[in-house]
């Protein structure tokens, strides 16, 4: 027999799992999501969720399927996932996942016409694009001459947490508002949460829902080390960013270093130069005496620094 948690616990929502029960039981917090992430032209009015939880199983590897797949009202099919921690080559795993979903949708003998739009949503707590300033990026298929898109069936956005603005200033639209509840839940209380993010209510529901959502011993297990997981990718972000301040230090040390040692140099050579112009060496002798331009020698003597 089962027991639930029936004391007051804040449940994570960027653990997988965790996202998957709370986003398939509630689709209106789903769709409100989606349509924050998605082009007006694929905003959702319903949706079926295709891969629902089962809380029954006991197989571990059951909770290894954390991703959400969803159809929307006009065909338009949706890939959810949330990734606690970077791993290898984890832009190639999206396009296949993105693929597994769409390839899916036929059975077989079907015409290939049947093939409906696929869009695929990243939300990620790591860095997984540094070359990008902004948080939410959309990949499309495209022309590279015209950029032209090619067919209007694939789409892989990701959604990158780590870049969320800190100041509640900042946040602006629905997509800013669920991002940063998401990146920041364990923060918030439904009575705590900022005045930014409660401007939409369906944003205010998923803090409370976060916060009554209830889990049996075996998820709660799961959860706790999945929990640890996501600790450590903080913990990893933070010692990798003190590194390299400490890199950075170093860096500007030893650069610091580098640049008094040469500045040393070029005024020692400043001083020679006015002392020999002073003791009625020739301009033409000083440059030979140096190895210095004749022109690089008047500089020299042109300016006002003490010799």
């Amino acid at each position: 027999m089962k027991n639930s948690h029936t004391k007051k616990r804040f449940i994570n929502p960027r653990v997988d799992f965790v996202f998957k029960i709370i986003f398939e039981k509630n689709t209106d917090l789903l769709i409100s999501l989606i349509n924050s992430i998605v082009s007006e032209a694929d905003q959702v009015t319903e949706i079926e969720i295709k891969n629902p939880y089962n809380n029954k199983s006991r197989d571990r590897s059951k909770l290894s399927i954390v991703d959400i797949k969803a159809k929307s009202q006009d065909g338009t099919w949706f890939h959810i996932e949330v990734q606690v921690s970077d791993s290898l080559a984890y832009k190639k795993r999206a396009l296949y996942y993105w693929s597994s979903v769409f390839l899916n949708q036929l059975e077989q003998k079907d015409p290939y016409f049947k093939l409906e739009k696929t869009i695929s949503i990243h939300i990620l707590n790591f860095i997984g694009l540094p070359e990008e300033k902004d948080y939410h990026n959309v990949f499309k298929v495209l022309n590279v001459k015209s950029h032209n898109e090619f067919a209007d069936i694939l789409e892989i956005h990701y959604i990158e947490l780590k870049k969320i603005p800190e100041e509640m200033r900042y946040i602006k639209t629905a997509l800013d508002r669920w991002a940063a509840l998401l990146s920041r839940a364990e923060n918030y209380t439904p009575q705590t949460l900022p005045p930014e993010l409660k401007k939409d209510p369906l944003v205010e529901k998923a803090m409370r829902v976060f916060e009554t959502t209830q889990l049996d011993d075996y998820e709660w297990e799961n959860y706790q080390g999945l929990l640890k997981e996501l600790h450590d990718e903080d913990a990893r972000l933070i010692k990798a960013t003190q590194n390299g301040f400490e890199e950075g230090e170093q860096k500007g040390r030893e650069e610091g270093l580098q640049k008094g040692r040469e500045e040393g140099a070029l005024n020692a050579t400043k001083k020679m130069v006015k002392n020999m112009s002073k003791k009625g060496v020739s301009i033409k002798e000083i440059s030979n005496i140096t190895d210095l331009s004749e022109s690089d020698v008047i500089a020299i003597l042109e300016t006002n620094d003490p010799a």
